[in-house]
């Protein structure tokens, strides 16, 4: 978020639109760690998390001038960040997504001493959610988007966000209490 003296986001797109260089810096310095931590979660690869990160603000730039964003600048940039990791990953060999929409798992059960740990087993518990079910719930409780936010990035109906995460609760409340 930018201090009282620096530039709103909308401020550096409009100077990014008449060709100033230096508010894409600007930009680009706010949101690069963002975006770097974004892809990290989704590859779970420096070396890929970096190529996305240079991927999103070549995509970004190429917009100009021209680019008008009407929301907040984390959920303009969401889906390009994942659109570019998950294709990333497609292309490595042996890569296959697994996912579906399919919230009827198996409930996920503490294993061993991991439960110990509490940051270790819910990164344990994160790992074994249905990227549909996850990804809605990151946005809210890490990043911070509200549900209209969140449906945006995810180009999902704001009810199905609010079930993806009312069921992703209900599965974390079972696998840190199995006597539920």
């Amino acid at each position: 978020m930018p201090h009282k003296h620096e530039s709103s986001d909308d401020q550096l797109i409009a100077r990014i639109n008449r060709g100033d260089d230096g508010a894409f810096q600007q930009l680009y310095d706010r949101y690069r760690g963002w975006v770097y931590q974004l892809a990290m979660r989704l590859t779970e690869d420096e070396h890929l998390a970096e190529e996305v990160l240079q991927e999103t603000f070549v995509d970004f730039v190429s917009r100009f001038p021209g680019m008008e964003i009407n929301r907040r600048f984390t959920t303009y940039l969401y889906p390009i960040v994942r659109h570019i990791a998950l294709r990333r990953l497609e292309n490595l060999p042996g890569w296959e997504t697994g996912e579906g929409d399919d919230l009827r798992l198996e409930p996920l059960r503490p294993v061993g001493s991991n439960r110990a740990n509490g940051r270790d087993a819910f990164a344990e518990w994160l790992r074994g959610m249905p990227e549909s079910m996850r990804e809605p719930l990151i946005l809210h409780y890490i990043d911070g988007m509200d549900l209209k936010e969140i449906a945006e990035a995810l180009e999902l109906p704001v009810g199905t966000v609010r079930a993806r995460l009312h069921h992703s609760l209900d599965r974390l409340r079972e696998y840190f209490d199995p006597m539920r």
